[in-house]
């Protein structure tokens, strides 16, 4: 079966490249965000409780844009805890680069807030 540490996690949360993994519920969240150009999204799932969150990205480098967080609740409701962010700029300028740099502080911020370990 390969290294049974690699998935494994203290807290039960892994962190996902992109919005795949509970994507039937994530759909419905991003369908009312600005396009995101290819941005993407970062998915965390918890495989102990059920929760996940979404670390989303509503607009694109050529309009500009922010990062936004939503969490999925083990039953079932989801609401936009965005404000999780709040250390932080979230939000990004018209700029082909800079995106990229405030969407991994976002992501490290939320994988220390849940002591997230990378999925692969």
């Amino acid at each position: 079966m390969g290294n049974t540490d690699a998935m494994t996690s203290a807290t039960g949360w892994f962190y996902f490249g992109s919005s795949e993994f509970r994507r039937d519920i994530w759909e419905s969240v991003v369908s009312g965000l600005r396009a995101h150009g290819g941005i993407g999204h970062t998915e965390f799932v918890n495989f102990t409780t059920g929760a996940a969150m979404l670390l989303a990205c509503d607009g694109e480098w050529r309009t500009g844009g922010e990062f936004r967080v939503f969490h999925l609740a083990p039953s079932g409701a989801v609401s936009d805890v965005s404000t999780l962010l709040w250390k932080m700029s979230r939000s990004f300028p018209v700029d082909s680069d800079k995106w990229s740099t405030i969407k991994s502080e976002c992501v490290d911020y939320v994988v220390a807030l849940l002591g997230a370990k990378p999925a692969h």
